[in-house]
């Protein structure tokens, strides 16, 4: 989560105006969070950049909140199975009462075999949203990180003010992020992330096919066939001209930008080595998408142990 530096209000024409802030260079601490269509939030997982951690570093952390150690402060596929067993012990699905989960293109999320085996087990089905669609689609990314990160920067900024001298460190990190996502994290900001995304109340409308198209292209469109069923090139707007009375041509707005088509085929090979995320929404655990991840798993580890 970046630190977003509020505006600062100066005469007009000053060179240098002075403002208070963190260090310029400092360590990345990444934020797992989760919340329901129906106002709830589970308590985050927080992955702080350490391999060893301390018990320091979670002072002052939102209740029921977890943690996990990367040496870039990463999340990794080890670290968000962790998280699934977080999620499964807060939320307690079971077999009458199933929970559906929506998650990202991450190849932590799309990659990990032992998260579609974890939830599969727990009644936990596993969606991933469609490539570059979270700023859509997702509503975590809707209504709630962008007042997140509004506040942690004011806790920021006030904490730096009481405490000259002083630089943000991993330590008072919690410290400052609680109050912050105590803030963000209300039941009207989940409910209304969930109804702007169309996700809950289910609404199919409420977004347009241009602004989600998915990649590729559907060959099987690109074919047309004449009266007598022989194959003929597609027609475009380009080749169509008008003529008036007098025989003069007209020239079409599509002559001078021809009208672009939207790709209407949004499938890939699970094991493509440039399909690094899910082209399109995907549910993870079912048995088709599971036989292809344990597929592409066994060809990579017989690869690596080749002579």
């Amino acid at each position: 989560m970046q630190h977003r530096h509020s505006k600062v209000v100066s005469v007009r024409g000053k060179k240098e105006v002075a403002c208070l802030i963190s260090a310029e260079r400092g360590n990345l601490i990444t934020v797992v969070t989760c919340m329901n269509a129906t106002g709830t939030d589970l308590p985050p997982l927080i992955v702080f950049p350490s391999k060893n951690m301390k018990e320091e570093l979670m002072d002052v952390a939102p209740a029921g909140s977890v943690s996990a150690g990367h040496p870039r402060g990463f999340v990794q596929i080890g670290i968000f199975t962790e998280w699934l067993e977080h999620f499964v012990h807060f939320v307690k699905p079971s077999a009458d009462d199933s929970v559906l989960l929506i998650v990202d293109g991450h190849y932590s999320h799309t990659k990990n075999l032992d998260v579609v085996d974890k939830a599969r087990k727990h009644s936990v089905a596993i969606v991933s949203l469609p490539l570059h669609s979270t700023h859509k689609m997702q509503p975590l990314y809707v209504g709630f990180m962008k007042p997140l990160r509004t506040y942690y920067a004011q806790e920021i900024e006030t904490w730096l003010g009481n405490n000259p001298g002083s630089v943000v460190t991993p330590f008072v990190v919690c410290k400052l992020f609680e109050p912050a996502h105590r803030r963000a994290a209300t039941m009207e900001a989940s409910v209304n992330s969930f109804i702007k995304t169309g996700l809950f109340p289910c609404n199919r409308h409420i977004l347009q096919d241009h602004e989600l198209a998915c990649n590729g292209t559907d060959e099987s469109q690109d074919k047309y066939t004449d009266g007598a069923g022989n194959e003929i090139s597609k027609p475009t707007t380009s080749n169509i001209s008008f003529h008036n009375a007098s025989g003069r041509k007209f020239i079409s707005p599509a002559d001078v930008r021809p009208i672009s088509h939207l790709a209407t085929k949004c499938s890939a090979p699970i094991d493509q080595a440039k399909q690094s995320r899910a082209s399109c929404a995907k549910l993870l655990t079912a048995s088709p998408y599971r036989k292809q991840l344990r597929e592409c798993q066994e060809k990579k580890r017989l690869f690596l142990t080749l002579p």
